[in-house]
């Protein structure tokens, strides 16, 4: 009875670590993933960021020759 205690005691035991393996194992990989995010991120930040300077350059380029004419014609109107 108590040999058979123990072959049930050990087989749980290794049941369980089998599981917790598993377990591990997946959060390794889950681990590598972020990890690998992580690198990434300041380059996508940086291209973000880039981007968006752009955009606004863009942008305040339009409006400044938007304004041009009208600058003109407020110049005209009032005489000058």
């Amino acid at each position: 009875q108590t040999q058979s205690n123990i072959y049930e005691t050990v087989s749980d035991l290794r049941i369980e670590h089998s599981c917790l393996t598993h377990r591990l194992e997946i959060l390794e990989t889950t681990l590598l993933k972020m990890q690998d995010q992580l690198r990434a991120l300041p380059g996508i930040l940086r291209t973000a960021v880039v981007q968006q300077h752009y955009a606004l350059q863009k942008y305040t380029a339009g409006r400044q020759t938007e304004q041009a004419p009208m600058d003109n014609v407020t110049q005209t109107q009032d005489g000058k």
